[in-house]
């Protein structure tokens, strides 16, 4: 079965996939496999631009597992609506936990970067200096990954 979800992504039915994996994320009993089966649904539903089911499977999945799957602290920068995704990564509108105040949050798929993190990091210290009033002013940026690197 594993195997046709896999061709179904391949072959660009992101809907097919997207629902074979919702079906086996209830027929696991295993909380990680469960995760990671919303996990997969949420990225097919982001191929789909179905922002909704891609955020509602995102938040199944890190309710499940955060360590492993939040792409963001969720705990801090509560997720609202999915405002677009793209080959680089996904853009949130969240809640400040704490500040109570909207806030967007842009995560970037580190497996397609083509550059290291600490170039990101340089230009983020360059994107804070930009003082113009079409441009977003970058209040925050950090780094996490499962393994803790």
């Amino acid at each position: 079965m594993e195997h046709a979800r896999t061709l179904e992504v391949a072959a660009g039915s992101f809907d097919a996939a997207e629902k074979d994996f919702v079906a086996v994320a209830g027929l696991v009993a295993d909380p990680q496999a469960q995760a990671e089966a919303h996990l997969n649904a949420y990225r097919a539903a982001l191929e789909t631009r179905d922002w909704d089911a891609a955020l509602r499977e995102l938040l199944q999945a890190v309710r499940l597992d955060a360590r492993r799957w939040a792409p963001f602290p969720v705990g801090k920068f509560v997720p609202q609506r999915i405002l677009g995704a793209g080959g680089f990564g996904v853009v949130f509108l969240c809640q400040h936990k704490y500040m109570n105040k909207p806030v967007v949050v842009k995560t970037l798929f580190d497996d397609d970067l083509d550059r290291r993190i600490d170039q990101l990091f340089l230009e983020a210290q360059v994107l804070r200096e930009l003082d113009h009033p079409a441009i977003i002013r970058l209040q925050d940026c950090g780094f996490g990954s499962p393994d803790g690197e």
